[in-house]
Parts: structure tokens; C-alpha cells; sequence
């Protein structure tokens, strides 16, 4: 069976809010200040201050969950270093670098280096 799990980033309190916590905040009463329920969020289009990040289903080569938006860095089939941002291009998981995509799955030696909304020099040095 499938594992589906989500992260988000809050722009707000500017940082990733845990599968862990977005599964406590969404079970505490409404009337709290950090009450999030992120299915409603998602389904209904509200105007919120979290991007979601689903779960690739993947780990990298030191056991960290790969979530859409991670930075990673890999080696593609080829043997070059690969970085790039995951995103959900139907119906793979994809790494897109400055000038193409690979398949997540393609990639050998797969590490996490960071996210989108925390690093995003590292997708800038992959410009150059």
C-alpha cells in the first residue's frame, strides 16, 4: 500500500513543518492559533501561508525521505553529478536540473542537500 505523507513549508514562520507535526496540529482543536488541516487546505484552494510537499516514496543513500521541492544531488546514468529540484512531472518523480530532467529513479547515490524554500543558491550554482 501506497505511504502517502505530506511536509509543508510555512512562508510565515519561514520553515518546514514536519509530517510528524502537521499530523499533531491537524488533531487539536479548531479554535487553536496553530490548527492546520491540510487536507482542506489542499482540496478546497484556500489561501494559505504552507506549501505542501508530498512524499516521493523514495529515500536517499542515508535514509532521509525525499519530498517534492528537496534539492538533490546524484549521479546520472551517464556518471556526471546531477543536482536539481523534485517535482511531480505525471507520472514520475523527475530532478529538474538547469537544462533537463531525469527520473528520480534513475539516480545513483542520491543525497538530499536542501529544499527550494530554504536553499535556493543551491539551484543558483547549478546555473553557472
Amino acid at each position: 500500500m501506497r505511504n502517502i505523507k505530506f511536509e509543508a513549508y510555512d512562508k510565515k514562520e519561514k520553515r518546514i513543518i514536519s509530517h510528524k507535526e502537521l499530523e499533531w496540529r491537524s488533531s487539536i482543536c479548531d479554535f487553536m492559533d496553530d490548527f492546520i488541516d491540510p487536507f482542506w487546505e489542499m482540496t478546497e484552494r484556500v489561501i494559505s501561508d504552507r506549501v505542501y510537499r508530498q512524499y516521493t516514496e523514495i529515500k536517499d543513500d542515508v535514509g532521509k525521505a525525499i519530498y517534492e521541492g528537496d534539492i538533490v544531488k546524484g549521479k546520472c546514468p551517464l556518471g556526471n553529478e546531477w543536482v536539481g529540484e523534485v517535482r511531480y512531472l505525471a507520472p514520475y518523480y523527475a530532478v529538474l536540473g538547469n537544462k533537463s530532467h531525469l527520473l528520480l529513479s534513475d539516480l545513483e547515490k542520491v543525497r538530499v542537500i536542501g529544499n527550494v524554500f530554504e536553499n535556493p543558491e543551491l539551484l543558483e550554482s547549478d546555473k553557472q
